[in-house]
């Protein structure tokens, strides 16, 4: 099954697309404060999720826990809130697995539209900026800049087929590229799990539950 999927022609979408790559791509150096302002003011919630979308399926979208290209495009939830395609994955499907997913599903940085927005602008200024100014300009630390930035290697990783049955993909693809920022992840769930439990009597709470 052909997992491209047509896209809809919106003409001020395509025009800012072109002019964030056109400003991405120009000499590092140059203009340095002029793009970094254009870019913020191009990138509304429509070019960052088509951004996004591109980056994350360049050969077409493929199911993230199985790599399968046997998906197809479902409409979003009633309580969708922003402008991610949603999918369903016929493989995981037909063998009982989970099968719905979308644009966001299994990226660490997918919690809310702020960490997204600041995500894709980090991506944006690499292409010119060097690691102090865009810590500078996100009002972060240049270690959290790094992380950011091999979230960004990391987007087109695909599940290993012996993983699949497992689902550990998303733990073991973080451990090859982006562990310190992964492990912190993992530690502040297991410990938002155990204060969940340690306030309940007898029998524990349910933890924390993913939107995905």
């Amino acid at each position: 099954m052909n997992s491209r999927f047509e896209i809809e022609i919106d003409p001020e979408l395509e025009k800012n697309l072109k002019s964030l790559k056109h400003l991405r791509e120009l000499p590092r150096g140059t203009q340095v404060d002029s793009r970094i302002a254009a870019i913020q003011a191009l990138l509304k919630d429509k070019e960052i999720f088509r951004t996004i979308h591109s980056m994350r399926w360049p050969e077409g979208v493929v199911c993230p826990r199985c790599a399968s290209t046997h998906v197809v495009k479902r409409e979003p939830p009633q309580e969708a809130e922003d402008q991610r395609w949603f999918f369903e994955c016929l493989s995981c499907k037909g063998q009982g697995r989970t099968s719905a997913f979308d644009d966001l599903t299994g990226l660490p940085f997918a919690e809310t539209i702020s960490a997204i927005r600041q995500w894709v602008l980090c991506w944006y200024l690499l292409g010119f900026c060097s690691i102090s100014q865009i810590s500078k300009v996100l009002g972060i630390s240049p270690d959290v800049v790094m992380q950011l930035a091999q979230m960004g290697a990391n987007i087109t990783v695909l599940p290993k087929k012996e993983d699949v049955l497992s689902h550990t993909f998303l733990l073991n693809s973080s451990k090859q590229k982006s562990e310190g920022f992964f492990k912190k992840k993992l530690e502040q769930t297991e410990k938002d799990e155990l204060m969940t439990r340690s306030e309940s009597v007898g029998k524990f709470k349910p933890g924390p539950k993913s939107k995905y």
